[in-house]
C-alpha cells in the first residue's frame, strides 16, 4: 500500500472511531474557560472568537462601551447568527474599538469581576470565569472585492 493510501486509510478509519465515541466538544454544546487557561487561549462561538487577554491590557485604541444595547450583543446585526450576547453587564467593564462597527475584525474588550456567560442560539454557551480579560474577535472572510471582511454567521 503506498504511503498516500495508508495515511488516508489511516484518517478514515480515525473518523469513524470518532464518530463512534461520544466526541467531548460537538457544536453548539456550552464551553468555558477554567483557572487553568492562559492568555491568548480561544473559545470560537461560531464566528465570532473569545480571546483570554492579558488582565487590564487595553488597546489603546479603544474606548468605553457606551450605549449597549438592552440585548447586550457583541456583534453588529439583527439576524439569528449575530446573537452573540452577554448574560448580564454585572461585574464588566466594556470597551470598543474607536469607530466600532459592523466592518470591523475586533470587538469589545471585557473585564470582569465576576463569571459570565456569553449565551448563543445556535453555538452553545461560552462561560468566562471570574477575574478574567476577554477580546472578542471576528472571523474574517476574503469577499468577492478580494478585500478583508468580517465574516458572518
Amino acid at each position: 500500500m503506498s504511503i498516500v493510501k495508508k495515511v488516508v486509510f489511516e484518517m478514515v478509519n480515525h473518523v469513524k472511531k470518532m464518530r463512534s465515541q461520544d466526541a467531548p466538544v460537538k457544536p453548539g454544546q456550552p464551553e468555558r474557560f477554567t483557572e487553568a487557561c492562559t492568555v491568548g487561549d480561544t473559545i470560537a462561538q461560531g464566528d465570532v472568537n473569545f480571546i483570554l487577554a492579558e488582565k487590564r491590557h487595553l488597546p489603546s485604541d479603544y474606548v468605553p462601551w457606551e450605549n449597549i444595547p438592552d440585548n447586550l450583543q457583541l456583534v453588529h446585526g439583527s439576524d439569528i447568527g449575530s446573537m452573540h450576547c452577554l448574560d448580564s453587564m454585572e461585574g464588566v467593564e466594556a470597551y470598543v474599538p474607536n469607530n466600532w462597527s459592523a466592518a470591523s475584525l475586533r470587538g469589545p474588550f471585557l473585564m470582569l469581576s465576576q463569571e459570565r456567560t456569553a449565551p448563543h442560539p445556535k453555538h452553545g454557551n461560552v462561560t468566562f470565569t471570574k477575574d478574567s480579560c476577554i477580546m472578542v474577535t471576528y472571523q474574517r472572510n476574503q469577499g468577492l472585492e478580494q478585500k478583508i471582511m468580517r465574516a458572518k454567521d
